[in-house]
C-alpha cells in the first residue's frame, strides 16, 4: 500500500504541489504525463531521494516522510 496525502516538493525551479494518490495492495500503477509534469519527481520522493516541503508519504500503514 502506498498513499500520498498532500505531498509538495520543490526541486530547483520545479514543484510538485498538494498531490493525492493511493496504491493498494495487489493493483498495478502506471504514472502517465508529459515531459516536465514532474513523474520522476515523484518517484524519486517515493524512493526517499527529496524531501518533502509538506504531505505525508505512506508505505505499508508506515508514515514515511521524514
Amino acid at each position: 500500500m502506498i498513499a500520498v496525502k498532500n505531498l509538495s516538493a520543490r526541486l530547483g525551479d520545479f514543484s510538485l504541489k498538494e498531490l493525492n494518490l493511493d496504491i493498494r495492495d495487489g493493483e498495478y500503477f502506471v504514472i502517465l504525463g508529459p515531459t516536465g509534469a514532474g513523474k520522476t519527481v515523484l518517484i524519486e520522493c517515493l524512493a526517499g531521494l527529496h524531501r518533502l516541503t509538506s504531505g505525508e508519504l505512506w508505505i505499508d500503514h508506515r508514515n514515511v516522510s521524514s
